[in-house]
């Protein structure tokens, strides 16, 4: 099923807000440019060459992550938003290549209660399922071609999965242009591949 233009940003603005928004808005100011007149794009996202890993302390999941990708503040349940919905966000976003690059692609980590989504809704073409820590993951791809940000009209890509059996929603998200989905691409496998949570989140001893 095709999201309509405002679906598609309100999920950017939720996804953002708990995250990035800085990387959208604030970002896309300074850097104000015609993507279109710029012509054919080539990727100017640096392959992944060196991983670090990442604790959270809060959840208990651990994950692996472009070395040169920059953690930016968490936000909780307890900060309250028009786009946010309850729930705990950490993401990880690659560093603007230059002027003409409009939009920080990122990954995110997302906590949302029980078995709420925060996935984007897409056609099913591109669907699997997956497991990811010994668990059962739906992993999609989904293009949002054209999408306006600001004064610019950018297309871009999300890799997306979510984990539903620890009593509370994971979504392990990465967004950027589609001009960099190879690298983005990596930076999710290579997500899925380390996500784990050592202990059961419930356990009692």
């Amino acid at each position: 099923m095709r999201q309509t233009d405002a679906m598609i940003k309100s999920n950017l603005a939720r996804i953002s807000a708990a995250v990035l928004c800085l990387a959208i808005f604030a970002v896309v100011q300074s850097h104000s440019v015609s993507v279109a007149a710029n012509g054919p794009f080539t990727s100017s996202l640096m392959p992944i060459e060196r991983i670090v890993p990442y604790f959270d302390h809060d959840y208990g999941f651990e994950i692996a992550v472009p070395e040169h990708w920059s953690r930016n503040v968490a936000v909780t349940g307890d900060e309250q938003s028009q786009e946010l919905e309850p729930g705990y966000a950490v993401g990880f976003e690659s560093a603007l290549s230059g002027p003409n690059d409009v939009f920080a692609d990122y990954l995110m980590v997302e906590i949302l209660p029980g078995a709420y989504t925060g996935a984007f809704e897409t056609d099913g073409s591109q669907t699997r399922v997956e497991m990811v820590d010994s668990r059962v993951a739906v992993v999609d791809r989904v293009n949002l071609d054209g999408f306006e940000i600001a004064s610019d009209r950018i297309d871009l890509v999300v890799f997306q999965a979510e984990i539903v059996e620890l009593g509370f929603t994971v979504g392990i998200f990465v967004i950027g242009e589609q001009h960099e989905a190879a690298v983005l691409e990596d930076a999710f496998e290579l997500a899925l591949k380390t996500f784990k949570v050592p202990d059961d989140p419930f356990s009692v001893s």
